[in-house]
């Protein structure tokens, strides 16, 4: 079970591969293997953190305690105190989610601030990634923000295509979110008819964090980043239509 699941999260989340490119002509390509694989064990790492928090199968707990012993592994001193110190912080977010389940069971008004705080707070964990990153980048080259809302895109994207399995499982959704928001509270079991009730908002988001994106300065030396957030923006735009 266990190892059918490591292999779904490593089929899913692209992160690791975009970021060994990105940087790739940074690096040697010893440099760029070792990166990719602490990224992976990191990734893995949050998901079933993610998987735990969202089933309490202690399966996933134990599972990822030992992704996050193999990435610890291969990290010197000074990057595990400091990703020990900011875990705590992106853990928090587990907690986080679980008010906002609550807050769709109570079929509460979601308010535009109320769902960018979501979608900030759920891309949080690019810090963790960041810090990981700085082993091989000075942090002072990192544009982060774009990192971040680059994560924000591909965490909506994600929600899209999760939308009738989250909505089963009632795990928190942005679709769902914005229907709540315009005061729908009889959800659509589709996601293609939940998208034509919302799509406005959908590109509104995609518009912000494409803008967002961009507009960080250290951006500009890292043209796939830049392809990247803009493949995105144009797959999320089209989901939309």
């Amino acid at each position: 079970m266990i190892r059918d699941i490591i292999k779904d999260i490593d089929r899913k989340c692209e992160f690791p591969k975009v970021i060994e490119k990105l940087f790739k002509n940074r690096l040697t390509n010893n440099q760029q293997e070792e990166l990719f694989w602490r990224l992976v064990h990191a990734t893995r790492y949050a998901c079933l953190l993610d998987y735990y928090h969202e089933t309490n199968n202690i399966l996933y707990l134990h599972e990822g305690q030992k992704q996050k012993e193999n990435l610890f592994s291969r990290l010197p001193n000074k990057t595990r105190y400091n990703l020990e110190d900011i875990e705590n912080k992106i853990i928090s977010f587990f907690q986080y989610e679980k008010e906002v389940i609550a807050k769709i069971e109570q079929q509460h008004i979601f308010s535009d601030k109320d769902i960018k705080n979501y979608i900030k707070k759920r891309s949080s964990d690019s810090i963790y990634y960041e810090m990981i990153i700085e082993d091989f980048i000075p942090d002072n080259d990192i544009p982060s923000n774009a990192l971040r809302c680059q994560l924000a895109l591909y965490d909506v994207l994600k929600d899209l295509s999760d939308y009738e399995n989250d909505l089963q499982d009632r795990h928190p959704n942005i679709l769902v979110m914005l229907l709540l928001s315009k005061k729908i509270t009889k959800f659509p079991t589709s996601s293609l008819e939940t998208l034509c009730k919302v799509k406005t908002e959908i590109r509104q988001i995609a518009d912000s964090l494409k803008k967002e994106g961009l507009s960080e300065p250290k951006i500009r030396s890292y043209p796939l980043l830049i392809k990247d957030i803009e493949d995105k923006y144009q797959k999320l735009t089209k989901e939309a239509n």
